[in-house]
Parts: structure tokens; C-alpha cells; sequence
């Protein structure tokens, strides 16, 4: 075996280890986790202390969105914010699930450049 593909098998194996050992933990964690209890604290909880932080949430995704339309429009591209408000939504999902702390901005510039291919180099 190569050295090139030798190091690609140990590659591919440390992220197959990673995932299987993920998945048994948060096994472990759903396991031995007094569902119960949580049921209780949310029952018992204060509803109205969330409006705030939530209006918060969704505010910074819009003030996001307005800045990255700033952005664009400084690159004469020109796109709506209910768009690029949906685009930072997909940004966020990506930048939890992606290894990295680009995946969002990435996918957001991916998803730019598709609709402008030839505004790629200012996308």
C-alpha cells in the first residue's frame, strides 16, 4: 500500500471512529437522561422571559442579512433580503454541522456564485 492511500485509509478510519463515538455517546446521553424531569422544568417554566431573547435571535439574523446585502450591493450585486435572510437561516445550519467555523459563509458564497457565475471572483 502506498503511502499516499495509506494515509488516506487512516483519514477516512479517524473520522469513522469520530462518528461511531459521537453516536455512542450521545446514545449514552439520551439514555441516562430524566426525560421526566425536563418535562417538569418546562411545565413549571416561564414562558414570558423567552420573548425577549427570542426577538433578539431573529433580529440579529435580519440585521445579518440587511449588513450582507450592504455587502453585495457593494459589489453591484443586487439581492432581497427575504433571500439573503433565508441564505444566512441555511449559513447557520451549515456552520453547527460543518467541522469548520466557515461552513456557513461558505455555503453562502457557493450559493452567491451559483446564481452570479460570472461575479464569482467578487462573490
Amino acid at each position: 500500500m502506498s503511502m499516499v492511500s495509506q494515509g488516506a485509509l487512516q483519514r477516512k478510519l479517524f473520522w469513522f471512529f469520530r462518528i461511531v463515538l459521537s453516536m455512542l455517546l450521545l446514545g449514552l446521553l439520551f439514555w441516562r437522561f430524566d426525560w421526566g424531569g425536563l418535562l417538569q422544568v418546562i411545565q413549571r417554566g416561564q414562558w414570558g422571559y423567552l420573548i425577549g431573547p427570542v426577538l433578539c435571535f431573529w433580529a440579529g439574523f435580519w440585521l445579518s442579512s440587511l449588513r450582507w446585502q450592504a455587502v453585495l450591493q457593494g459589489m453591484q450585486i443586487s439581492q432581497r433580503l427575504a433571500y439573503l435572510f433565508l441564505l444566512n437561516l441555511k449559513g447557520y445550519f451549515w456552520n453547527n454541522f460543518l467541522p469548520s467555523t466557515v461552513g456557513g459563509d461558505g455555503y453562502r458564497f457557493l450559493e452567491l456564485s451559483r446564481l452570479y457565475p460570472t461575479r464569482r471572483a467578487a462573490v
